[in-house]
């Protein structure tokens, strides 16, 4: 064997070695992070689940439970201020009105909130005046009112250059006199000029379980003082 025969088999196995070892490094990173990715995930699950359980786990006189609350849903628009379209939020609103029944807590349908209380004096609570929380919960007969404020705003994505909607939800539990009992936020975005309804339900359907947790939570706690 010539020398120049020779050399080439002898590094042979490293050009072999430094030819692959890039890509089995890079698989095993990939896979290392996705495990510790999915590992995240699970855990934050487990602690969603931990704090949902610890909410509910508060005492409720059956008494309080039986006491009728609203869900009455609006949306502020950036360009428009407070606007108030039920039937554009009815999916919306069957979400945490569905879970509020489960929770054995008496609520009204949305049918029954609109037929018994005027558009002008729906909105005059969304903006939060006091009188009109007062009007609204004895027309209904309700001893509490849970508003939910759908705000939404569009902007322009310089980078990627496409509408982008940003969503913040926040829900605000009062008595009939207009006394806030619990507040509870949630929010998020979505890209393509998407619907903000799209995304107000979205954020729901993610986040109802926990935010409606707390706002029992804080009801109950509420009805013991």
């Amino acid at each position: 064997m010539n020398t120049s025969k020779f050399m080439l088999l002898a590094v042979l196995p490293a050009l072999l070695a430094m030819l692959f070892a890039p890509a089995q490094i890079g698989a095993f990173s990939f896979t290392e992070t996705e495990e510790r990715e999915r590992w995240a995930s699970e855990q934050a699950v487990e602690e969603r689940n931990r704090a949902i359980e610890q909410l509910l786990s508060v005492p409720c006189d059956e008494r309080l439970k039986k006491r009728k609350m609203a869900l009455i849903i609006g949306q502020e628009v950036e360009e428009h201020g407070v606007v108030y379209e039920p039937q554009k939020y009815g999916a919306v609103f069957q979400e945490i009105n569905r879970r509020l029944r489960q929770l054995e807590l008496t609520t009204y349908t949305q049918e029954e909130i609109r037929a018994q209380i005027a558009n002008e004096e729906v909105r005059a609570f969304l903006n939060n005046e006091v009188e009109a929380a007062e009007t609204a919960a004895r027309r209904l007969s309700a001893r509490y009112i849970l508003r939910g404020m759908i705000r939404s705003k569009v902007r322009l994505n310089p980078v990627v250059g496409i509408d982008e909607v940003f969503v913040n939800m926040a829900f605000t539990l009062v008595d009939a006199s207009g006394r806030v009992i619990s507040n509870v936020t949630a929010g998020g975005d979505s890209y393509s000029g998407a619907d903000p309804m799209a995304v107000a339900l979205d954020i729901v359907q993610r986040e109802a379980d926990l935010a409606v947790a707390q706002i029992y939570h804080d009801f109950c706690l509420f009805g013991t003082k």
